[in-house]
This record gives C-alpha cells, structure tokens and sequence, in this order.
C-alpha cells in the first residue's frame, strides 16, 4: 500500500466490525507517513480464490530487526499474561489505526451506509484493506477466523520501533 499517515504516535489493534472498548497501545510510536502490509495465503477452491491474512504489519523504518516485544496495553489489568498484546476479535475481521482515525472509523461504523461501502470494500481486497479519509491510515485484515490476536513491536539495533506485526495465526514466536 502506499504510505498512510499516522500522526497521533498511537496504535489500536481492535476487531474492525466490533469497536467497542477498544484503546491504544501503552507505548508511543513514530508519527508520520508508514507503509502497511499484509502476509496473505491464497488459496484456490472449486468456488474460486480465497484470500487470508495470516499477519499484519506497519513499518517503521528499514532498520533490521534484532528483538521483539509484546505490546502493552494503557490500562492496567487488560493483559492476558498467556497472551501478551492480544485483542480479541468476534467478527472474524481485524485492524490496525493510528487512534485518532480509528475512533473516527469506530464512529462512522454507525452510520449504515459507511459499513455498506467498507464491507462492500472487503468483497474486492478480502484479506487486506488499507483506509484513509478518517484523518489518518488504518487498515482492515481479513483473517477469517475469531480469536485473541497478539501484536508486537520488532525493535532495532537503537532501540526504536522498527515494525508493528499483528500475529492472526498464533504462529509467530518472538526471540530476542
């Protein structure tokens, strides 16, 4: 995706279709323009492609990662001590916002016919819909399955946040 704006520093990782109680991460981030991506698996059926978002990600930097860490969220007593960073999803459909768009998003999800375009959006890109218009970037993951997705922050050699990685699989071990 081309590079979307993140201008508040603050990441929400939240259930795209069930916002509700959703809040920032604890850590501050990079503010500016970042590319986001996708790791999708496609799949071919009798019925057609079928596309799954298997993680999601925001770089930071082309810096090299050389440990991670598990994000944290701002209020205390949300962690899952088994699941670090973990916010659950019900609608099969997850996301990453800067927090200012995602509460614009979260509030133009009441409108109707705003959840018509974007799930109308989600027919064409089904595993990976990056937003703007919501005065800053976001995307919407199609993992097709409900869980507790984990998030967590790859950091570079000074320190800094290099990638922000949403695990949709339970795959991903972090080492470093």
């Amino acid at each position: 995706s081309p590079p979307l704006a993140f201008p508040t520093g603050r990441l929400v990782g939240s259930d795209a279709g069930i916002t509700y109680g959703s809040e920032p991460y604890l850590r501050r981030l990079p503010s500016g323009r970042f590319r986001m991506g996708a790791l999708v698996e496609v799949s071919q059926y009798p019925e057609g492609v079928f596309e799954t978002a298997l993680a999601g990600t925001i770089f930071y930097s082309d810096e090299p990662v050389v440990t991670w860490i598990a994000a944290n969220w701002a209020s205390v007593g949300r962690e899952d001590p088994q699941r670090p960073g973990c916010y659950p999803v019900d609608a099969a459909r997850g996301s990453l916002f800067d927090a200012g768009a995602f509460y614009r998003y979260d509030e133009a999800m009441g409108d109707s016919r705003i959840r018509a375009i974007i799930d109308s959006w989600l027919k064409e890109y089904p595993a990976f819909l990056p937003l703007t218009g919501f005065g800053g970037g976001g995307a919407i993951f199609n993992p097709n399955s409900d869980g507790c997705y984990p998030t967590f922050y790859g950091l570079s050699a000074d320190g800094n946040v290099a990638l922000a990685l949403t695990d949709f699989t339970y795959a991903f071990k972090p080492t470093g």
